[in-house]
């Protein structure tokens, strides 16, 4: 494994001048992490499994403040069997909506933004000279914070959320399961992504960003009122095309990439060290 790093450490290395330096003339808009071709092959074991105390500590509190936020901007729920009338009820489900739809959105955008930015100025899927470590480890921190934390945040609130609209006597998690561990494990995944050396960032602004396009839609849906035909039945269209083109046809395209980065990082786990163990967890998310 290590005669095998070596040779694709030398291939992203004069990749990257090429690319990345004097010699393309490029503007780089995303700073990387720390570069595997830079890295010397006996420094990888010693490189630490997460990032340094403060950045584990940012990454945590904007967590918890998105989640916060979220909940700060949902209607509360009927205090009094007075207030629990169908109308309150339905306000509340629509604002739950609404913030559904604006957070989607959001990431939908500013994923577009950061993806574009990696495809086009760095070629990280497209280049053949970038190899799967180098999509591994490179990224920013800020990658990690602005995708794999909040969404850790927004997953966290959607579990507080949807328990607390849960029918009377019965748990949203026992009703739901499913999603329950869905949410479960894109919180773990999104805090591994910020603040695991081997996090994966690159793919964050994709699979927590881009693929919310297709939850727009649904979400939208709820917030328009049935008696408006044309936009509900227009949600219904725009959910078929965004859902075809997000989560089926670029899901299997980056999903593929993501199987064949983590399948190399496990095969030089001799070199990794004990980072390679939490490889599986992220290499698997697209199943999740």
């Amino acid at each position: 494994s290590r005669s095998v790093f070596d040779a694709a450490a030398t291939a992203a290395s004069a990749g990257t001048r090429s690319r990345f330096g004097v010699h393309s003339g490029r503007q780089v808009v995303h700073s990387s992490l720390q570069s595997t071709a830079t890295v010397a092959t006996s420094q990888l074991r010693d490189l630490p499994a997460f990032v340094p105390r403060t950045q584990v500590g940012i990454a945590v509190g904007t967590a918890v403040l998105t989640t916060l936020l979220l909940l700060a901007l949902i209607r509360p729920l009927p205090s009094s069997k007075k207030e629990s009338s169908m109308q309150n009820l339905r306000s509340r489900r629509r604002s739950l909506a609404k913030v559904y739809t604006l957070v989607n959105v959001l990431y939908t955008v500013v994923g577009c933004y950061y993806l574009y930015g990696l495809v086009v100025h760095k070629g990280i899927w497209t280049s053949t000279a970038t190899t799967a470590l180098e999509r591994a480890m490179n990224g920013p921190f800020s990658l990690g914070v602005i995708f794999g934390a909040t969404q850790a945040g927004y997953s966290l609130w959607s579990v507080l959320v949807d328990e607390q609209d849960a029918q009377p006597g019965k748990r949203w998690r026992d009703e739901k399961s499913i999603m329950f561990l869905h949410h479960l494990f894109t919180i773990f995944c999104g805090m591994l992504m910020a603040t695991g050396t081997l996090g994966y960032r690159v793919y964050g602004p994709f699979f927590f960003g881009v693929v919310e396009v297709s939850s727009i839609p649904l979400s939208l849906r709820k917030v328009l009122a049935k008696g408006r035909q044309f936009g509900y039945e227009s949600c219904k269209l725009a959910f078929v095309l965004s859902f075809l083109i997000a989560r089926i046809l670029l899901w299997s395209y980056f999903a593929a990439f993501l199987f064949h980065d983590s399948i190399r990082a496990i095969s030089m786990s001799a070199v990794l060290g004990r980072k390679a163990v939490l490889v599986p967890i992220l290499g698997t998310f697209p199943l999740w």
